[in-house]
């Protein structure tokens, strides 16, 4: 993750092979909606590049990782929750 934060975007394909896998199943577990946990996983790389400079070495990336992933799964929940709100 660090040469991603220094500018090698080209290495956010191995992050993306290494994890996806991992990010689906705790997405997964939380929604039970394969589809809605493939969206999320993306929904998780994105915010990976868009806040790279967020992560320092000091915490491990696996923590830093499953930190957005919550944050991402949060932003659903409360994305759903204010979806059926409006609707009722």
């Amino acid at each position: 993750m660090l040469k991603v934060k220094a500018g090698d975007l080209d290495k956010m394909g191995l992050l993306f092979e290494r994890y996806h896998r991992p990010l689906f199943a705790f997405l997964y577990h939380s929604t039970g909606q394969a589809a809605h946990s493939e969206d999320l996983v993306q929904t998780v790389f994105y915010r990976m590049l868009k806040y790279r400079y967020t992560f320092t070495e000091v915490g491990e990336f696996r923590t830093w990782m499953y930190h957005l992933a919550r944050n991402v799964l949060n932003d659903a929940i409360k994305k759903t929750t204010e979806l059926c709100i409006t609707q009722m």
